[in-house]
């Protein structure tokens, strides 16, 4: 754990094939980066390992889930837009900015 982030990974047959990396900040988690391996994506291990830090989370005592993606000059939305979406997240309609080209796009998920 390095600055309150934890790791969790996803294995098949002993073979990392995804991982996520969350931490709780004060009432609500932060999913800070999730990636699952080419072959295996669509085959629900991102849907696993985000149902998985979203339970720690309400374990802990957390009522929302943060996270974010980014969309480019034009404007779309990179892959995990979708993704997210999926999985419940709104879009706060915010745009914010970066030191590059694109733009990053907040997400927000209540829990139960």
């Amino acid at each position: 754990m390095k600055d309150g982030f934890q790791v969790f990974v996803a294995e098949d047959k002993g073979i990392i094939i995804g991982f996520i990396v969350f931490r709780i900040d004060g009432d609500s988690g932060n999913l800070d980066n999730i990636v699952v391996a080419k072959k295996k994506q669509g085959k629900g291990v991102g849907r696993s390992l985000v149902e998985f830090v979203e339970g720690l989370a309400i374990s802990k005592g957390c009522s929302l889930m943060k996270t974010d993606t980014s969309e480019n000059v034009m404007g779309v939305p990179w892959k995990a837009y979708g993704f997210w979406r999926r999985m419940g997240y709104k879009d706060t309609g915010e745009r914010l900015p970066t030191k590059y080209d694109f733009k990053e796009i907040p997400l927000i998920k209540k829990l139960k």
